[in-house]
């Protein structure tokens, strides 16, 4: 079998397992193989755990980080699956920061998934300013009830 037609099958390999625990064993067997360092294998196998139905950021972050040059398409994908969540939208837009440092040419799928990144990490401060508020609001209130019983008493 010649080498596209290895790297077909085992994309398609991969984008067919729907168990976290087949795809780690498969993840093992790439290794020893050393297929797993193909661009086009790594990319579907690292979609294939950072974005849903999986969406196992922590696994794909340790392996994101062991790819020796990722390139826009990597990146995409980790900046996209941390999008996500208001929770790791951060991480996110730190990717983006890295991609652009390092002079990785961003394309519109970048952009799109660091804008919903930004959209959510606006919403998370956005959220913790109508918290403070709130509070703010609920000590005055309570402030108001203290004053009000001491003078009835």
């Amino acid at each position: 079998m010649n080498a596209i037609h290895q790297e077909r099958a085992i994309v398609s390999l991969i984008k067919s397992c729907t168990q976290k625990s087949h795809l780690l064993q498969l993840h093992s067997q790439l290794l020893r193989s050393s297929h797993f360092y193909n661009p086009a294998i790594f990319l579907s196998f690292l979609s294939r755990f950072a974005l849903p139905p999986l969406r196992d950021l922590s696994y794909s972050c340790r392996i994101f980080s062991e790819f020796p040059e990722p390139n826009v398409s990597l990146y995409n994908t980790m900046i996209r699956a941390h999008s996500f969540s208001r929770d790791s939208a951060r991480n996110g837009f730190l990717l983006y920061q890295e991609l652009l440092r390092l002079g990785i040419s961003a394309n519109a799928l970048t952009s799109t998934a660091a804008v919903k990144c930004c959209m959510k990490i606006e919403s998370l401060f956005s959220g913790m300013q109508k918290q403070r508020q709130a509070m703010q609001a609920t000590e005055g209130l309570i402030h108001e009830l203290s004053k009000l019983t001491a003078r009835a008493r």
